[in-house]
């Protein structure tokens, strides 16, 4: 596991502040979802990772790529990234993940959607 993927970027001191979007975010809170979708390079990681620092938001960050397409990989990262502000979430289901006879993949996704308290921001 890397580690550094599990880092929030650090805040660019020339970024134009956008409270607007803020806003949109902050409203986004009293959902279970806000997806951001928008091609590479037009600053989705810029705005959340600001936003999260304006507002001392506790965040879980896992930074994906097409390397991550492994289920057990793909789960074992996003336990960890919660778990770094949540230090018992997952634990059961890890058990689960690594066992030699675990559940199916879509069973342990369930059992930790399930445990998900606080709203989830992907960023496409």
């Amino acid at each position: 596991m890397l580690l550094t993927k599990l880092h929030i970027p650090p805040a660019n001191q020339n970024i134009v502040h956008r409270p607007q979007l803020y806003e949109k975010l902050d409203t986004g809170l009293s959902r279970k979802l806000i997806l951001i979708s928008a091609p590479a390079g037009f600053g989705k990681t810029t705005i959340v990772s600001d936003w999260i620092n304006q507002r001392k938001i506790p965040a879980a960050w896992i930074s994906l790529d097409k390397g991550d397409n492994d289920p057990v990989e793909f789960l074992n990262y996003i336990i960890s990234g919660i778990q770094g502000i949540h230090n018992s979430f997952g634990a059961s289901t890890l058990g689960l993940l690594n066992s030699p006879n675990r559940p199916s993949d879509k069973s342990i996704a369930g059992l930790l959607i399930n445990e998900i308290r606080l709203p989830i921001i992907f960023i496409d």
